[in-house]
């Protein structure tokens, strides 16, 4: 299944990638724990957390960037900012059942 790319503010497009790296960047920045409780967030904490995702993202693609610079290609409108939540949610909810299903059919150590 294909992706949806979401468009940066350079007009560039990402595609979310989940791989091992991007669920150690999710819980080093709490994003994990801040997607979970995301009903009670204002405004601007979406945002914030819309651009901590857009750096792991980023990042997970290989590109060296630093919050910084992910914060400012972090589209402002509500409606990109919960495509991005949406995509990178679902993306992680597939990364995680292939790894859970690796482990279910891996061979058992005696």
């Amino acid at each position: 299944m294909k992706s949806k790319l979401i468009e940066l503010t350079d007009g560039s497009k990402l595609e979310v990638k989940v791989n091992f790296y991007t669920l150690y960047l999710v819980k080093m920045n709490g994003i994990d724990k801040k997607l979970d409780g995301r009903d009670d967030l204002t405004e601007e904490e979406n945002m914030e957390l819309a651009g901590k995702m857009i750096y792991v993202i980023l990042r997970s693609n290989g590109l060296k960037v630093d919050e910084e610079e992910a914060m400012m290609l972090t589209p402002m409108d509500t409606k990109s900012i919960q495509d991005i939540f949406n995509e990178f949610e679902k993306r992680l909810k597939e990364y995680k059942k292939k790894e859970q299903a690796k482990k279910s059919v891996a061979p058992k150590k005696k």
